[in-house]
């Protein structure tokens, strides 16, 4: 597996590195090991960043590895991610501008991870169980993108221009329930 590291939105045209850090100790790794940070070692703790597409202009969307001395181990680590300011790593002047936790399993990214990405939207089917990203853009959008005409609650997308679910209520002008139809 390859591309962990993950930045999915950003400026294009960078020199974006991330800090990986680990999550039982707080250790950093320095290219070979993790240690307790170093001011010295900055630059040994850079895992650079590629920005994907430049031969069209660039997209800023970055991807990194994982280095292969973490690959085989199971741990949870924390992933800082930096714009480079000057000739080099710096922990002064670099700023911060994404972070990412993995949940590594040895061999992939588990599921926990998820929950620290942008979800896709996607909804169940009426009557059908769902996922968690389901659920919380169920509650999101019902909480928020409604319109109600007569009878019938239609709930949008974030994208405001498509129906993610219908429902039909039971009085118009005082309604207290409702079923989901759509």
């Amino acid at each position: 597996m390859a591309n962990e590291l993950q930045i999915d939105h950003y400026l294009s045209g960078y020199n974006v590195y991330g800090r990986i850090c680990r999550g039982l100790d707080g250790l950093i790794w320095n290219g070979t090991d993790f240690e307790s940070a170093v001011v010295a070692h900055v630059a040994s703790y850079a895992v650079q960043m590629t920005e994907l597409d430049l031969v069209n202009g660039g997209t800023g969307i970055y991807r990194g590895d994982l280095p292969d001395g973490i690959r085989g181990t199971i741990g949870f680590y924390n992933v800082n991610y930096f714009v480079q300011q000057g000739s080099g790593p710096s922990f002064a002047a670099d700023p911060l501008i994404s972070q990412q936790t993995i949940d590594w399993n040895g061999g992939s990214d588990s599921a926990v991870s998820t929950l620290f990405r942008v979800l896709p939207e996607s909804y169940p089917a009426p009557g059908d169980g769902f996922n968690l990203p389901q659920a919380l853009y169920e509650i999101a959008q019902n909480l928020t993108e409604f319109s109600i005409n007569n009878l019938l609650m239609t709930i949008r997308r974030r994208d405001r221009s498509s129906q993610a679910e219908g429902y039909t209520l039971d009085s118009a002008d005082n309604p207290t329930a409702r079923t989901r139809t759509s």
